[in-house]
């Protein structure tokens, strides 16, 4: 009984490391793309002055967005880790009417 709660509570805090870990590479990928696409503007025959605006406004966007998606996914586990106690004690007290019967 004690094992499959322990259990539960595992999965739920695998889950929301799997989240979190969705969030972080979505981000590190946007950041690429952003870097790449930056890289591809300053090959291009434009004035340094609108590449360089350019650049930051890529760099700043894919900034954002990484940070927009890594607090949503901190969100969710925050909202996972906290809804884990209240979800064992269902568990507990499934198991214990369970038992009981």
């Amino acid at each position: 009984m004690a094992e499959e709660i322990h259990t539960t509570i595992g999965n739920i805090e695998k889950e929301a490391e799997k989240i979190l870990e969705a969030a972080k590479e979505k981000a590190r990928k946007t950041l690429e793309e952003a870097r790449l696409r930056s890289r591809d503007i300053l090959g291009a025959a434009i004035p340094m002055e609108d590449i360089e605006k350019e650049r930051k406004r890529i760099l700043q966007a894919a900034d954002e967005e990484s940070k927009t998606r890594r607090d949503a996914s901190e969100k969710r586990v925050a909202q996972v880790r906290t809804t884990a106690p209240e979800k064992r004690e269902e568990e507990v007290r499934y198991i214990m009417d369970a038992l009981q019967h």
